[in-house]
């Protein structure tokens, strides 16, 4: 039974990902944005330390996926005040 699911569930995972792909290609956002934009939905303001740290990404990553956000106008980067 548990090796029916993991494969049923990885089966899934691939599928899911080609859908995102597919939705990213016709202009939609990345499943990576898709998530930075639920954190900061909670997290306005959030530090991009506090948003790399929530979806368990490196400092290259995240400035890599903030970076690709802001330019398809998901996002604006604004200096820390502190």
């Amino acid at each position: 039974m548990e090796h029916r699911l993991v494969y049923l569930l990885d089966v899934g995972q691939r599928r899911l990902q080609r859908w995102s792909q597919g939705r990213n290609a016709a202009g939609g956002v990345t499943s990576a944005q898709a998530g930075l934009l639920f954190f900061l939905g909670r997290n306005d303001g959030a530090l991009i330390s506090e948003a790399a740290a929530a979806l368990d990404l490196g400092a290259p990553g995240m400035s890599g996926l903030a970076d690709r956000t802001e330019r398809a106008g998901l996002i604006e980067r604004r200096p820390d005040d502190t």
